[in-house]
C-alpha cells in the first residue's frame, strides 16, 4: 500500500551480500499427487491420523500457559480431540458467540468442551455493545493492519483473542484445515458447475439465472438475498474455471467495483484480472484438478494474504501467539498430494479428515455444517452500526477519497443495502475499513469527532 515498501513473499528469504538482495524461494507448495493412490483411502487415513496427531504434539510445547480456540467447527475440534490425546491437562478452551442465533455457534462449542472436559471461556458479541465500542475497535483494528483489510471476522478473531490473553500465552487454532481438505462450500460448487455446464447454453447462462433473478425481485429482503445469491452461482457455474473461482472468491463484483471508483481510477489494467502472483495463474493453466487448482489457489491467495494476517495481526495486538496444527509443512506437503476424491466425496468436504476423527469426536460436530468465523454483518449494518458506516461514507461528508470513489454511488450503495435490494455487507465494510485506513495513516490525525475533514489524498498512486 506504501511506495518503496515491499513485502518478503511467503516461503522466500532476502539474502544482503556485498551490496546486493537476493530473492529466493526455500519451500513450495506442490499439488502434484503422491504416491498415495495405490495405498488406498484406508492407509492414508491411518497416515493421515499419526501426521494430525504430531503435528499437535510439537504445538503443545510450551513454558507459558497455553489453550485452543474453539469455534465448534470440525478443524478446532479435532486440534482439541488430539491435544486430549497427549494428555495435556487441563485444556483450556474459547469461543465467541453472538446474540444472533443464526450465527452463534457457542452450543456446537460447548458440545465439544464438555466431551473433553475442558476448561471452557465464552465472550458473548452483542450487537448493542459492539456498536457502541466498535468504532474505537475498528481503529485499533486498523492500526494493527496498516494496511486496508476489510474481512470482518477480523472483530471476533479481536475479541477471542483478548479474551484468551486473559488466561494464556499461547493458543492453538484451526487455520488451514478448510483450505487444505476442501471446505468451503466453493467446493461443492466446484463440482455443482462441472454437472451444470452439461445444460444448454442458451438455457445454462442466460435463462435459468434470468429467471432465479427475476423471481429474487419479488420476495422479501430475507429470502431474497439467498435467491440472488443462487442467480449467481448459475452464472458463475458456465465461466471457464479461472474466471468461475475469482468470481466466487470476489468480495465485490466487477460492475459493481467499476461503479464505485472514479473513472479514471477503474480504468483498462486495474479491472483486467485480479492481482494475484504467477504461480497461482501457473496453477490455473496446469492439468491439475479444478478441486486441487481451488485449494492451491486459496492456500496461496486467500489463506496467505487474508486469514493467517487476520490471526497474526488479531493475536499480536493481545500479545497472543497463535500455533496453527493444520499448517505444519510436513501435513501439508501429504495431504495436498492426496487425490481429490479424497477430500471431497460426492457433496461432502474434508471427507478423508472425517474418516479419521470420526472415533474420537461427538457426532453432532461430524454432521454439522461449514458455518465460518465471522459475524452478522449485513444486519448489523442495517440496524447498530447504520450510523457509524453513515459517517464514513454518507455522499459529502464521508472519509472515502472523492478522487478515488465515486461518492454518490457510494451514498446509493449504501442505500439499496439499507433498503433490502441486495446485500452489500461485504462491499461495504471494505469502503468502511479503507474510510478508516485513510483517516489515520494519510490525514494523519486522531480525533475523529473534533478535527475538520482533511483533503483527500492519493497515496502511492492509487488504491
Amino acid at each position: 500500500m506504501y511506495q518503496h515498501i515491499k513485502k518478503l513473499p511467503a516461503g522466500h528469504w532476502l539474502t544482503f551480500e556485498d551490496g546486493h538482495l537476493t530473492l529466493a524461494s526455500y519451500w513450495t507448495l506442490s499439488f502434484d499427487q503422491n504416491d498415495s493412490g495405490p495405498r488406498g483411502i484406508r492407509q492414508c487415513a491411518e497416515e493421515l491420523d499419526s501426521l494430525l496427531r504430531e503435528s499437535v504434539r510439537l504445538r503443545l510445547m510450551s513454558e507459558v500457559p497455553l489453550g485452543i480456540f474453539l469455534s465448534g467447527g470440525l478443524d478446532s475440534s479435532t486440534v482439541v480431540a488430539y491435544a486430549h490425546q497427549t494428555g495435556a491437562r487441563p485444556l483450556k478452551t474459547f469461543t465467541i458467540g453472538f446474540d444472533r442465533e443464526e450465527w452463534d455457534e457457542s452450543p456446537d462449542a460447548q458440545i465439544v468442551a464438555d466431551h473433553f472436559g475442558t476448561e471452557h471461556h465464552v465472550l458473548t458479541l452483542r450487537e448493542r455493545d459492539l456498536a457502541r465500542s466498535l468504532p474505537d475497535t475498528l481503529m485499533t483494528l486498523v492500526r494493527h493492519f496498516d494496511e486496508p483489510f476489510g474481512d470482518p471476522s477480523a472483530l471476533p478473531t479481536y475479541h477471542v483473542s483478548k479474551l484468551a490473553r486473559e488466561h494464556v500465552t499461547v493458543i492453538l487454532g484451526g487455520d488451514g484445515g478448510v483450505e487444505l481438505f476442501a471446505g468451503y462450500s466453493s467446493y461443492r460448487g466446484i463440482r455443482f458447475a462441472e454437472l451444470y455446464q452439461r445444460v444448454p447454453s442458451w438455457l445454462g447462462s442466460r435463462a435459468l439465472p434470468g429467471a432465479v433473478e427475476a423471481g429474487a425481485r419479488l420476495l422479501p429482503p430475507g429470502h431474497r438475498y439467498g435467491a440472488l445469491r443462487a442467480a449467481k452461482v448459475l452464472r458463475d457455474s458456465v465461466l471457464p474455471f479461472e474466471s468461475m473461482y475469482f468470481s466466487k472468491s470476489a468480495r465485490t463484483s466487477m460492475p459493481l467495483l467499476t461503479r464505485l471508483l472514479q473513472p479514471e481510477v477503474a480504468g483498462p489494467d486495474l479491472l483486467a484480472a485480479p492481482g494475484c502472483s504467477q504461480d497461482i495463474r501457473d496453477v490455473m493453466a496446469s492439468d491439475l484438478p479444478a478441486l486441487s487448482k481451488a485449494s492451491y489457489a486459496d492456500m496461496r491467495f486467500g489463506l496467505l494474504d487474508g486469514m493467517l494476517v487476520k490471526v497474526d495481526r488479531m493475536s499480536m495486538a493481545n500479545s497472543l501467539e497463535v500455533r496453527s496444527p493444520f499448517l505444519d509443512h510436513v501435513l501439508v506437503e501429504y495431504v495436498a498430494g492426496l487425490p481429490a476424491s479424497f477430500k471431497l466425496r460426492g457433496w461432502q468436504t474434508k471427507a478423508i479428515l472425517r474418516d479419521v476423527v470420526r472415533p474420537y469426536l461427538p457426532p453432532p460436530i461430524l454432521r454439522k455444517k461449514k458455518q465460518g468465523f465471522s459475524v452478522p454483518l449485513r444486519e448489523w449494518l442495517r440496524s447498530e452500526l447504520a450510523g457509524m458506516v453513515g459517517d464514513y461514507l454518507g455522499g459529502e461528508q464521508g472519509t472515502l477519497p472523492a478522487d478515488i470513489f465515486d461518492r454518490a454511488e457510494v451514498a446509493a450503495t449504501l442505500r439499496r443495502h439499507y433498503r433490502g435490494e441486495a446485500d452489500y455487507s461485504g462491499t461495504l465494510w471494505l469502503l468502511v475499513n479503507y474510510a478508516a485506513w485513510h483517516d489515520l495513516y494519510v490525514c494523519r490525525r486522531h480525533d475523529l469527532e473534533a478535527r475538520p475533514r482533511c483533503r483527500p489524498t492519493v497515496v502511492g498512486g492509487g488504491p
